[in-house]
């Protein structure tokens, strides 16, 4: 079972400097984050990290590192799929920062996925590409 399509998952406003989970998957669900909106209301540009902990301390991906010019606005208009566990964290150098995340919770998670051990490899050397 699913919740509605999209709703809103998190919105923040950050009056000072933070380092900071805005979304922590809960055990037993799957988040799809579908997009996130960061807007600068300071007077002055802030540095704005938006990174997924998934495990090991580590971030596993890095959505954004970017310096938000006062009342400039970011738009991250792709998926990111958070499972059981995994942690969506934002990082500000000032405050002024205000965070809008919306997508859909579902319950349970995907199962029969495995990791391949290696990354595949490409061929060395791809077909040649049809004439015009």
């Amino acid at each position: 079972m699913s919740g509605p399509r999209s709703l809103r998952l998190s919105v923040y406003y950050f009056p000072n400097a933070v380092n900071t989970p805005v979304i922590i998957c809960p055990e037993g669900n799957t988040i799809i984050m579908k997009e996130i909106v960061l807007f600068n209301q300071a007077e002055t540009p802030v540095a704005v990290n938006l990174y997924v902990m998934a495990g090991g301390g580590l971030a596993n991906a890095i959505l954004l590192r970017q310096s938000i010019d006062n009342t400039g606005a970011v738009v991250i208009p792709h998926w990111t799929v958070l499972q059981s566990g995994n942690e969506l964290i934002c990082q500000t150098s000032s405050g002024g920062i205000q965070l809008y995340i919306s997508g859909t919770l579902l319950q349970g998670v995907a199962a029969g996925y495995t990791q391949p051990p290696t990354p595949a490899q490409l061929p060395d050397q791809l077909p040649p590409s049809p004439q015009a």
